[in-house]
């Protein structure tokens, strides 16, 4: 594993740990041009040439959305860490 690799695995674990990604299954993900959203894995801006994720769950009372904005590698990170069992 590389140390960039390394690097986004840790980021997308911190992000879980702290809460500001859910660990659960999202409810709808959608992709498009960067806005210029702060990534909710990584932390960096999103750019209007680079391409997003937008991660939303539903909070159930009331049903209100929560949206997320990743790169698609920060996604990737996630995903992968929010698979792996807790230690």
């Amino acid at each position: 594993m590389d140390d960039v690799e390394s690097i986004q695995r840790r980021q997308a674990r911190e992000a879980i740990e702290s809460g500001r990604m859910p660990r659960k299954h999202p409810d709808c993900v959608c992709s498009g041009p960067g806005v210029g959203a702060l990534c909710s894995v990584c932390g960096v801006p999103i750019q209007k040439a680079e391409t997003e994720f937008e991660v939303q769950f539903t909070r159930n009372t009331p049903p209100i959305p929560e949206l997320h904005h990743v790169h698609p590698r920060c996604h990737a990170m996630w995903e992968l860490m929010r698979r792996m069992p807790k230690q």
